[in-house]
């Protein structure tokens, strides 16, 4: 399903580019400030993040004219837990520091050489991995737990790759295997970005996003089933609600 682009939403798209390109240059001394005094304070670091990201999103807002909207499945849990996301554009590596507390993320490695937002993103300490690294799991579930008890919320994308929207790939098991091991809820969230910001092009287009947040699957829930099974029922859970999302955009454009 494509939308229509007309000339304005070219120009829209070069004048956001701009301003985010000013905002992350005035930005760069901030976080030479932040390595040289906050190294160690996760706190200092996040809330710069989480300022970075909010100018990032309202300028979406007011330039290109996207937006979002949030649908609660669920309520969310009071601690750390694991949030499983599928991945169709770059907004949501944004958004979610806005929709959940304090948290960290699984990231490839290769995202650290976009200048400032990955500069910035090395200062968070993610957990990084390299693509096709036999020992990506591994690190995944050492380091993932750790932060988890540090009090952090894990936000991963199984599919581990930008998919197009009517596309599906299946879901890597890493995600269930850390919160299980881990023993905290999985809290699942399914958006349609991918209509507005596909992946692979800078080209956003005007519209609102729709995130579901949920539903919740409790550790005293999912503790009986295996990992294969958990991960089947993440996917499905998932994939369905990604395709109402979608026929709702094509219902409604017609």
């Amino acid at each position: 399903m494509k939308l229509k682009c007309s000339f304005m939403v070219y120009l829209r798209t070069g004048l956001f580019f701009i301003m985010i390109s000013i905002v992350s240059v005035v930005f760069l001394p901030v976080m030479f400030v932040v390595l040289l005094c906050s190294r160690n304070n996760y706190k200092v670091k996040y809330f710069i993040a989480k300022l970075y990201v909010k100018i990032f999103i309202n300028l979406l807002k007011i330039i290109c004219g996207l937006n979002f909207q949030v649908r609660y499945d669920a309520k969310l849990p009071l601690g750390p837990a694991v949030v499983l996301s599928n991945h169709q554009s770059f907004w949501e590596n944004a958004v979610v520091l806005l929709l959940f507390p304090m948290q960290s993320w699984v990231v490839k490695r290769e995202l650290f050489n976009i200048p400032v937002f990955g500069w910035g993103l090395r200062l968070m300490d993610p957990v990084h991995v390299n693509r096709n690294d036999f020992w990506s799991v591994r690190k995944i579930l050492t380091i993932g737990q750790q932060k988890i008890k540090d009090g952090l919320w894990m936000i991963m994308f199984p599919e581990s790759a930008r998919v197009p929207i009517d596309a599906d790939k299946k879901f890597k098991p890493s995600g269930v295997k850390l919160a299980s091991l881990s023993k905290v809820p999985i809290v699942l969230m399914t958006h349609n970005a991918g209509v507005f910001w596909p992946a692979r092009t800078l080209l956003i287009k005007p519209g609102i996003i729709k995130i579901i947040l949920g539903p919740v699957i409790e550790y005293k829930d999912y503790k009986i089933l295996a990992i294969r099974e958990l991960n089947n029922l993440v996917e499905s859970l998932i994939v369905e609600r990604k395709k109402l999302l979608l026929k709702n955009v094509i219902t409604n454009s017609q």
